[in-house]
């Protein structure tokens, strides 16, 4: 899976529009690999609710690319979080995937909903 998910930064960074000088062209690419790392991390750990992926890590990077890039953007986008679904589909169901739900059985974050002790 570490595999595809890099691959989208090698097929991605190459067609980043330069024109804004290389402050902005290093700073874009900086920008797609965290929005590429937090799409996938999500995509592993909270799948149930991330209902559009790839169109999630489009609107995040599509400024970045020149308007007749996009479509290719979207399709090498689209193609590879398709690959680490099917990954992620083919693990055995014993493995955790980290799409765990309610981890510690409370209904708020922090700690579980114990009573303390009267005496």
């Amino acid at each position: 899976m570490y595999q595809t998910s890099r691959s989208i930064y090698r097929d991605l960074a190459p067609r980043i529009d330069a024109s804004g000088g290389a402050e902005r062209t290093l700073a874009a690419r900086q920008r797609l690999l965290e929005a590429r790392e937090s799409t996938v991390q999500r995509l592993v750990t909270d799948r149930r609710y991330f209902a559009r992926p790839a169109k999630t890590l489009f609107t995040e990077v599509r400024e970045y690319f020149v308007l007749a890039e996009q479509v290719r953007v979207y399709m090498v986008i689209e193609r590879h979080i398709e690959l680490i679904q099917e990954f992620l589909d083919s693990l055995p169901a014993d493995v955790g995937r980290g799409d765990t739900g309610d981890r510690c059985g409370c209904a708020r974050p922090g700690g579980g909903a114990h009573r303390s002790r009267l005496m």
